[in-house]
């Protein structure tokens, strides 16, 4: 018999299906471990939402101020892989989402998204919108944006907020929410733990 410590139990990466806003059926929650050892885990909301020229097609949630093309979806429940976890929605216009999140080692998870238009009238613009919440980590949950960088060309690594104020506009990556100046050149956000060993 082994015996089980700290260690040994809460290192390695873990993909869970979840929810944390159990009113809203039909969001795709996925929680995710560190692969140090640790009992925290990050949300996943993938994707949070689906946007197109003809309008918002999915949100995971309500938000009055986003209306979306087709209201009151059914839930589709996470299904289980040996390796993580897969969904797949249709919507009535014809567009199909598949979604899966995977490990194959212990120290990455990948995520994977295909969207299909099976529908008869073209769907443009698609923009995604995913959300990782990184405060359900102790050392991540700062409420700060001085250890958030994103790299700026010519710049390197700036945190976003002088990223924002920088006056670049030869990124090809946005800062912000829907919006904001074309200040980065990597899609990427990178931010420290407290302690700034990750």
């Amino acid at each position: 018999m082994v015996n089980e410590t700290y260690e040994t139990h809460a290192k390695g990466i873990r993909i869970l299906p979840g929810q944390w806003r159990p009113h809203y059926p039909y969001e795709h929650i996925a929680w995710i471990s560190p692969p140090w050892p640790c009992q925290d885990y990050i949300w996943l909301d993938f994707p949070e939402a689906v946007f197109a020229d003809s309008g918002l097609l999915f949100l995971s949630h309500v938000n009055p101020r986003h209306p979306v093309l087709f209201p009151d979806l059914p839930r589709v429940a996470w299904q289980t892989l040996p390796d993580g976890l897969r969904f797949e929605r249709k919507l009535p216009n014809g567009v199909r989402m598949e979604g899966s999140l995977t490990t194959e080692d212990t120290r990455a998870v990948t995520f994977d998204l295909l969207i299909h238009n099976g529908g008869d009238i073209p769907v443009r613009g698609f923009k995604l919108q995913t959300c990782a919440y990184l405060r359900g980590i102790k050392e991540f949950s700062d409420l700060t944006n001085a250890n958030k960088f994103v790299h700026q060309p010519g710049a390197g690594w700036q945190t976003i907020d002088d990223a924002r104020t920088s006056g670049v506009q030869t990124g090809r990556c946005r800062i912000g929410f829907r919006g904001g100046p074309l200040s980065a050149d990597l899609p990427v956000i990178v931010t420290l733990s407290e302690p700034a060993e990750r």
